[in-house]
């Protein structure tokens, strides 16, 4: 087999369990420990399948046309869970052994089974639902996350533990008393792509690592009854990889998870305006480095702002799209650093960038490149002020800030001498927002209505009305810069795609289209913000290979 992208710290051996150069994902043990259920793209799209842990011949589970992840095995082991993109995606549940799927919700994704086998948590657009496996009535638990939260259940069901990215730390939830607590165990600037518990629950092992770049296994002991740290963070694996999706075997010895090589960088893709279609074949923006996310462009489509990962450090990169040059836009090199959200001013010689360099994000102004940043807001960990937009004005520029406890809508003078002024005040996420051509209105993503639909509001904050909605969930969007087309980001065909909206005669149709091909949009909505010039469409696409992986003789 071939040599494991891990370096263990301990005297755990690591087993390869799958192997090739495709997408094997999302491990789930059966409960007799024998064989491994995982999401596998070997014929074509992503399908469940299953094998024998001692080895032997995978098993095929799902065959349908449509992508299928996620596998959670019940504890009888009688069924799986899984996710289906299948008509805007929801839960399904198949027998063990294949046979006919049966839909257990519309929408929503990730889920994870209750000790006893009842109920199902699962994650909607960043709230955390249960539902009872003969279907009924949905119970919202936890609201607001803004991600997905990774669920894992406490081994006598009384208890939950997820990420919540809105607050930026693990919490556990009391499904007795509706009491959350954070367990102080994510720093500022990281984020988790795995959460498992021992099956005694005295462990808990995650995979953490900054947001956009490479993540590492890392373990801590709990208290079982109160579910909180009770010794320190233990790191399992120092890697180039990305250690994600982590699962407990049922005796608690072994642990599995995905390495995952990843590779996402930006495209220019020809756009007819006019239609707002796609014409040609994409281009390729970046080279530097292997991630790169948050694209913004100038209002004269000349220019390209984004944020690039060198050694773990997100750093905010521009180029000029007809020279092609890769070029700093700051001074700062701190390793811990990170700056992210960059977005042009209308003249196109100002920066407007969220960055971390007094620990927690806060707005700055760049008045030109590599000069010295003015700061416009300030916060402390784990209050963030993010992504921002700058208004075709010039005046004001709109970000989303989790400072009034959950993530909202906000907006501040160029000029920094006004405090932030906050234009949602809704319990649910708001988030990204842009602005209309002619600066009256701002679009931004919401979980008001449950699922996460687009509205619009004026660009003081007030009369907010839902503009995009449809189950599935949507994401970034972004006006053409004539006003014809209203592009946004949407799974509804099954993973995430650009859409358009024509903003005369509300029809909305298709942009990309990366159905089988060996790059696409990302799969976590976070990373798919794209950019729109008069001739562009610039968008993320990921290339990405992993496989499954043990660890065994895993101290517990």
């Amino acid at each position: 087999p071939k040599r494991a992208p891990i370096q263990p710290l301990t005297d755990m051996s690591l087993i390869p369990f799958t192997s090739g150069e495709r997408v094997s994902e999302f491990p789930s043990w059966s409960p007799d420990g024998t064989w491994i259920a995982y999401a596998s793209d070997e014929g074509g799209n992503l399908d469940i399948w299953k094998k024998p842990i001692e080895g032997g011949k995978a098993v095929q589970i799902t065959t349908a046309p449509y992508d299928e992840s996620q596998p959670a095995w019940s504890p009888d082991g009688r069924q799986i869970a899984f996710f289906s993109g299948i008509d805007g995606g929801g839960i399904f549940l198949i027998p063990a052994e294949g046979g006919t799927p049966y839909r257990l919700t519309i929408s929503g994704d990730h889920p994870s089974w209750s000790p006893d086998g009842e109920m199902i948590a699962f994650n909607k657009s960043g709230d955390i639902y249960l539902v009872p496996i003969t279907g009924g009535k949905q119970e919202l638990v936890v609201r607001g996350t803004s991600g997905i939260p990774y669920t894992v259940w406490s081994p006598n069901g009384d208890k939950i533990i997820y990420w919540d990215r809105t607050k930026g730390d693990v919490y556990v939830f009391s499904l007795e008393n509706g009491d959350s607590e954070p367990l102080n165990l994510v720093p500022s600037g990281q984020e988790i792509t795995g959460l498992t518990l021992s099956p005694d629950g005295r462990v808990l092992v995650m995979s953490r690592g900054p947001f956009g770049g490479n993540k590492n296994l890392w373990m801590v002991d709990l208290n079982p009854v109160s579910l909180k740290p009770a010794g320190n963070l233990i790191p399992l694996s120092v890697t180039t990889t990305e250690d994600i999706q982590c699962v407990f075997s049922p005796d608690g010895t072994k642990l599995a998870f995905m390495a995952s090589q990843l590779e996402r960088h930006l495209w220019g893709v020809p756009l007819n305006s006019r239609a707002g279609m796609v014409t040609g074949r994409p281009k390729r923006l970046t080279f530097k480095s292997k991630l790169n996310y948050y694209p913004a462009c100038s209002l004269d489509g000349k220019a390209l702002v984004w944020t690039s990962h060198f050694a773990g450090q997100g750093v905010l990169c521009v180029q000029n799209l007809e020279e092609g040059e890769e070029i700093k836009a700051t001074q700062e090199w701190g390793r811990k650093v990170r700056e992210v959200g960059g977005s042009f001013s209308p003249d196109n010689e100002q920066i407007c960038f969220s960055s971390t360099i007094r620990g927690s994000y806060e707005l700055w102004r760049l008045p030109s490149l590599r000069s010295v940043a003015i700061r416009l807001t300030s916060t402390e960990y784990p209050f963030r002020d993010t992504l921002t937009a700058w208004s075709p004005k010039g005046d004001a520029i709109a970000f989303y800030s989790n400072r009034s406890q959950n993530w909202d809508i906000w907006s501040i003078q160029t000029n920094g001498q006004s405090q932030p002024k906050q234009l949602t005040q809704w319990e649910s996420s708001e988030l990204y927002p842009c602005w209309s051509p002619d600066g009256q209105r701002i679009a931004f993503k919401t979980t008001q209505e449950e699922n996460a639909d687009i509205w619009v509001m004026d660009a003081d904050g007030g009369n907010p009305q839902p503009y995009i909605k449809h189950p599935a969930e949507e994401g970034w969007s972004s006006w053409s810069h004539d006003g014809r087309w209203f592009y946004f980001i949407s799974d509804r065909s099954g993973a995430f795609n650009v859409w358009a909206k024509s903003t005369e005669s509300g029809e909305i149709h298709r942009v990309t289209d990366y159905s089988g091909q060996p790059q696409g949009l990302p799969d976590a909505v976070l990373y798919t913000k794209f950019a729109v010039t008069p001739s562009h469409l610039i968008i993320p696409l990921e290339s990405r290979k992993g496989n499954v992986f043990i660890l065994e003789n895993l101290k517990n």
